[in-house]
């Protein structure tokens, strides 16, 4: 399909910077996508396209799962949002590996979407045009993997020579013009009096906690401390004077990325490259400690029989096990400043199996009383009215960002304005369409039966012979979906929590 079509009623457009705009930047020839944003939506009105959506992605990365934008324009694309999608070249859209070229072509070819270029349309359920696609893919991905070996080339130069690449210089350290590290006055004492907490038997909730109240900022500028940042900053072998490269790789399992540590052999390192701030034995202190506090499942066996199912009422986080020595394990929301209040944990997993048995007459009633047809058509009364409402909402948003195309084409609003306020339909329409596909999961769910009375019957009697913690809660997860715990503060009684028990469906 060389030539381009008209009048499409809905269209996105697609923006991405190439590292080519990047450079280009750099030597004054302007922002990048602003002026694609201007020759895209140009071409829109020259053709009489509708633009629906704008996607710009800010992010670096060629992998699709690096890239949140396109994932989001993909989804859409896959839901037949769109007539067709407007880029600059059909690689902006990605020219990672072969997988995630297929990922796109497959997502465009099944929804009959075309990608629009200045250039070119392509239609890629039409063989050639199909075929000219995978040819401009595979010229892209040749050109890429040129780049990234030049790049890691001088990557790994860069290492043995002493000077940080990271995107920033850990917390305590800055770089000086040669981009080699030299210890920041203003926070190398505060990574050394995080050490010494560390070695003194300090977990790093513990120190998290204590840095969020004494206002100090974290390694990115936000005002609380993450568990995740700190366990980073502790084991990072930068405190010591060391450059390492490359002990991280991610890879794609199941359609998710994974952060997996290279063997030692493929791990590039740069001893004694800048002055130290943490002692050897004090750092080696610190490892000891640290790998007393490892997350369940690493190099110890479940201990939470509850694990992943009960979720805390107020902030919508998962309850952890907590050691409480020499008392009972605790069920604690580990949210800093969340005002839900613990409970000893063999309290709750008693009220829960004491719950599933209480449950078990109306199911048996339910079951008796109700026939199917009944049963769906009393659960979805409920949810069906809020369905039709967001539809009308989304058909009412949906009107007014296509007439923001006749105000562009009539000099109403600039290019400026007419993208300002199609992103902000944009967001409301997004919005909608979320609370929409939720309720109606809510319905589907609601449509389909619940576990029977014998179902939890005989899996709570497999449930008091299991032996571990891991048995009884790969039980549980069998006929639960999850339980909403609530405690406040003001509830000094032991006893005095309440559970809403969800069940699978």
């Amino acid at each position: 399909m060389a030539d381009h079509p008209l009048n499409l009623a809905r269209t996105a457009v697609y923006l991405r910077k190439s590292r080519a705009d990047i450079e280009a930047e750099t030597r004054g020839e302007g922002e990048t996508l602003s002026k694609h944003r201007r020759t895209l939506l140009a071409l829109a009105n020259k053709y009489g396209y509708t633009i629906l959506d704008v996607y710009e992605e800010v992010v670096s990365g060629e992998s699709i799962f690096e890239r949140p934008e396109v994932q989001r324009m993909l989804h859409a694309v896959q839901n037949d949002y769109y007539d067709a999608v407007l880029c600059m070249d059909v690689d902006r859209l990605g020219r990672g590996n072969q997988i995630d070229q297929g990922i796109i072509q497959e997502t465009f070819r099944e929804a009959s979407t075309l990608i629009i270029t200045p250039r070119k349309a392509y239609d890629l359920t039409d063989e050639l045009d199909e075929e000219w696609s995978e040819f401009e893919s595979f010229m892209a991905r040749r050109e890429l993997k040129i780049i990234t070996r030049r790049l890691q080339r001088g990557r790994q130069q860069s290492v043995a020579d002493g000077r940080s690449i990271s995107s920033r210089p850990p917390f305590g350290y800055q770089r000086d013009a040669e981009n080699k590290l030299i210890p920041d006055p203003q926070t190398s004492p505060l990574v050394q009096m995080i050490f010494a907490w560390a070695a003194d038997g300090w977990g790093r909730t513990r120190i998290c906690r204590r840095l969020t109240e004494m206002g100090i900022p974290s390694p990115r500028g936000h005002a609380r401390w993450d568990v995740s940042t700190m366990a980073h900053l502790l084991t990072n072998p930068a405190y010591l004077g060391h450059l390492r490269w490359n002990h991280l790789r991610r890879r794609k399992k199941n359609g998710h990325l994974f952060k997996v540590i290279q063997p030692d052999q493929a791990q590039i390192w740069k001893r004694n490259a800048h002055d130290p701030i943490i002692d050897e034995d004090l750092f080696r202190l610190v490892q000891e400690r640290q790998t007393r506090h490892l997350p369940v499942g690493v190099h110890k066996p479940v201990a939470n029989p509850l694990a992943g199912l009960v979720v805390c009422a107020k902030c919508g986080r998962k309850m952890a096990r907590v050691p409480n020595k020499p008392k009972a394990p605790q069920l604690r929301c580990k949210t800093f400043g969340c005002a839900t209040r613990s409970t000893r944990l063999i309290d709750v997993e008693t009220v829960v199996i004491q719950s599933l048995y209480a449950l078990l007459p109306s199911l048996e009633a339910t079951a008796e009383h109700l026939g199917e047809d009944n049963k769906k058509t009393n659960a979805t009364a409920r949810v069906q009215q809020e369905i039709d409402t967001l539809k009308n909402g989304i058909k009412t948003a949906d009107g007014q960002r296509a007439r923001l195309h006749d105000l562009l084409e009539q000099g109403v609003y600039d290019v400026d304005t007419f993208v300002l306020r199609n992103r902000e339909l944009g967001e409301r329409l997004n919005s909608l369409r979320q609370q929409l596909a939720t309720t109606q999961e809510r319905q589907v769910r609601a449509n389909k039966a619940l576990p029977t009375s014998d179902t939890i019957l005989n899996a709570l009697r497999v449930y008091q012979e299991s032996a571990t913690p891991a048995q009884k809660q790969k039980i549980l997860s069998q006929i639960v979906d999850h339980i909403d715990y609530t405690r406040e503060t003001t509830w000094t009684e032991r006893e005095h929590f309440e559970l809403d028990i969800h069940l699978r469906v």
